[in-house]
């Protein structure tokens, strides 16, 4: 087993040369308006028509970019693991921009490896998302302490991207050649908090399936068995949209709080869908990814967080049956983008009003609530 060599700091971006990059094909619209945004965040805009292209603008660029901006019409999961393999690039920003704001093309953008999805013509979520970047702090890697974790995948590559998310979170990770070095460390005075592998169990290894994959324990450690391939899983479970970044921040952030009191009155669980909010009275919609819910709140996947304390209004599939349901709600926190160590994606929490929700939707949502696994 050895411990992850790239621990070092990512270089510090000059914040008053901020640039957005663009990659791929835009509407003229389009290219408008995200102009206009970058101007009233103080950014910049370049524009690179390939990937190739653009790639090599953010490896030789001295000032970098504050994040991608990502069309239509190439191979984004294979721009995003490019984007990845650099150590300087791991934690930038790719947001991808799609056409319509379907579960089709969330899931697509999302397993591709983004961010964040856009839909195209919201002027206004751009603007937002441009906003919170441009205040993000710097990009250096969080202190590691959260715990030590160990991650053992054959492919180079699995092991590279599982790593430094979880680095990125905020844990210290090794890195084992086989679940033997579980055991092995299973039986040392400080085991991991626990260990991600990508495949399925051995035979003889029991485990349980669950809806982020397949957890099983080696030597009272647990592990998470990540599919090798996230889009055959998709296709597998169609009901939910769970990306690689979302198994592993689920299964971390319950393993992380595994020792603490839950003080909700029900618990936390996974479910990921396409959903829509915006401010009481508004017609504008903004768009983003339910997380994990409960019996009293949901919270959502996006950089385009509303404000605490704002009221709003959620249109979401119910679990289970995916009757489309209008759900009232109070914006209670939010999480940033570069907000440092965290085991949730960018986003927000926001509390139910089961008062002003109509009651035949809060009725839906709580049975499927219900039936959803732990």
């Amino acid at each position: 087993m050895w411990t992850m060599e790239e621990s070092r700091r990512a270089p510090v971006r000059d914040q008053a040369k901020m640039t957005v990059l663009l990659v791929g094909v835009f509407s003229e619209a389009e290219r408008e308006d995200i102009q206009r945004a970058a101007a009233r965040s103080g950014m910049g805009v370049h524009f690179s028509v390939s990937p190739t292209s653009a790639l090599t603008r953010l490896r030789t660029s001295r000032q970098g970019a504050t994040c991608v901006l990502a069309a239509r019409g190439f191979d984004l999961r294979r721009f995003v693991d490019a984007v990845r393999d650099e150590a300087e690039l791991f934690t930038l920003p790719v947001l991808a921009c799609v056409p319509l704001p379907s579960a089709d093309a969330f899931s697509e953008a999302y397993l591709a490896g983004a961010d964040d999805v856009i839909v195209a013509g919201d002027a206004g979520g751009i603007t937002r998302r441009l906003s919170h970047l441009s205040q993000a702090r710097s990009p250096e890697r969080p202190e590691a302490t959260l715990g030590h974790v160990i991650v053992c995948a054959e492919d180079a590559g699995a092991r590279r991207r599982i790593g430094r998310t979880l680095r990125q979170a905020g844990f210290e990770v090794a890195f084992g050649s086989d679940l033997d070095e579980v055991q092995k460390a299973s039986r040392e005075p400080s085991p991991p908090l626990f260990a991600v592998a990508v495949g399925t169990p051995p035979d003889g290894v029991e485990h349980q399936h669950v809806a982020i994959g397949n957890v099983a324990r080696i030597g009272g450690v647990p592990v998470l068995f990540m599919p090798a391939d996230d889009r055959q899983a998709a296709a597998q479970n169609s009901d939910q949209l769970i990306d690689a970044t979302g198994r592993l921040l689920y299964f971390a952030d319950e393993r992380a709080k595994a020792n603490f009191t839950d003080r909700r009155a029900s618990s936390r669980k996974l479910y990921t869908s396409v959903c829509s909010f915006r401010e009481a009275g508004s017609f504008v919609p903004s768009y983003g990814v339910t997380y994990n819910v409960s019996r009293e709140g949901v919270y959502v996947r996006s950089f385009d967080p509303p404000r605490p304390g704002s009221a709003l209004w959620l249109e979401l599939r119910a679990p289970s049956s995916g009757t489309p349901l209008h759900l009232r709600a109070t914006a209670v926190w939010q999480r940033l983008p570069g907000a440092g160590a965290g085991t949730l994606p960018p986003g927000f929490g926001l509390q139910l009003d089961h008062r002003q929700c109509p009651p035949a939707d809060f009725r839906e949502y709580l049975s499927g609530y219900a039936a959803l696994t732990a």
